[in-house]
């Protein structure tokens, strides 16, 4: 089978599979079952399109219509309970971990700003001049080297 003929029988199958409203045992028996008659009457013909698709098994929302119509309305509406009840888990599922995941986050980055306040990131050095009497303040800087180098020479 060519890939066109395979392009437009999966346009078909995947049209008839999002109008189902479930997806259990019986609708992937159907499923499959319509697929092998898809394929048998394909390679009896030469081309195919979606069209002659169509024709030959009837339009998607109808073949839909008549499988859910011939279907229980207490099964219809047992699988869509459980569908519900499935989806609204892994939904909640979900939300949970992304809460959870948020929370980590956020705690971790409390500990990132608690860590960068206690981490001295700069420190402020102030250099002042001290208050000197008017005794030292009469020495120049070269008489106050020379008294010291003159006092250790006299030990």
């Amino acid at each position: 089978m060519n890939t066109k003929k395979k392009g437009e029988i999966n346009r078909y199958m995947r049209k008839v599979r999002h109008l189902l409203p479930t997806m259990h045992k019986a609708e992937r028996r159907f499923i499959t079952n319509l697929r092998q008659d898809i394929e048998e009457m394909a390679q009896t013909r030469p081309s195919i399109s979606y069209e002659a698709l169509v024709t030959e098994f009837g339009d998607p929302h109808e073949l839909v219509n008549n499988y859910i119509s011939e279907k229980d309305i207490d099964t219809i509406r047992k699988e869509l309970h459980i569908s519900h009840y499935i989806k609204s888990l892994v939904i909640t599922g979900i939300l949970a971990i992304l809460l959870v995941t948020g929370f980590k986050m956020l705690l971790a980055h409390l500990d990132y700003l608690h860590a960068q306040e206690s981490q001295i990131a700069y420190d402020t050095t102030v250099i002042e001049e001290l208050e000197t009497s008017s005794a030292e303040e009469a020495l120049e800087p070269s008489d106050i080297y020379d008294d010291t180098t003159a006092n250790e020479e006299e030990h």
